[in-house]
């Protein structure tokens, strides 16, 4: 039996697969060109807006990334990858708080033991350092 996928999901598709295959080369503006394509033509999935936030933190667009990440957490709240990638844009923005409750939020749907839970417990660590840090300035 043959399926049939409409014309525009072949063409998002194939927009969301040449992204992939140009972030993977390290082409990070073909590569959001391409998940812009793909997301235009109609595919809105928590993994395209997550691919497209890592694209948007490798162009250190931080803002887009992190609206990228919460629509992601919007479509799939279980997203763990959604988390890492809107606490990575809120570190960098240095919104330490809300980095490390994405962390944390991240941390609590992720596999204990595994290396995305260690990876969340680690970005914790180094929001908390960030947050002392900061406490510790302002007691100047």
């Amino acid at each position: 039996m043959i399926s049939f996928r409409p014309p525009h999901v072949l063409r998002s598709a194939d927009a969301f697969n040449a992204a992939n295959s140009a972030f993977a080369d390290e082409d990070y503006d073909e590569a959001l060109e391409q998940f812009n394509l793909a997301i235009e033509l109609g595919m809105d999935t928590a993994d395209v807006h997550v691919k497209r936030a890592a694209t948007y933190i490798k162009l250190d667009k931080f803002p887009e990334a992190l609206q990228d990440a919460n629509c992601a957490i919007g479509i799939d709240n279980k997203c763990a990858n959604a988390y890492m990638r809107k606490g990575a844009a809120c570190y960098e923005l240095e919104e330490f708080e809300t980095a490390k409750a994405a962390f944390c939020q991240g941390l609590e749907i992720s596999t204990a033991g595994t290396a995305a839970h260690k990876k969340f417990s680690s970005w914790v660590a180094k929001c908390e350092e960030k947050i002392d840090d900061d406490d510790d300035d302002d007691d100047d």
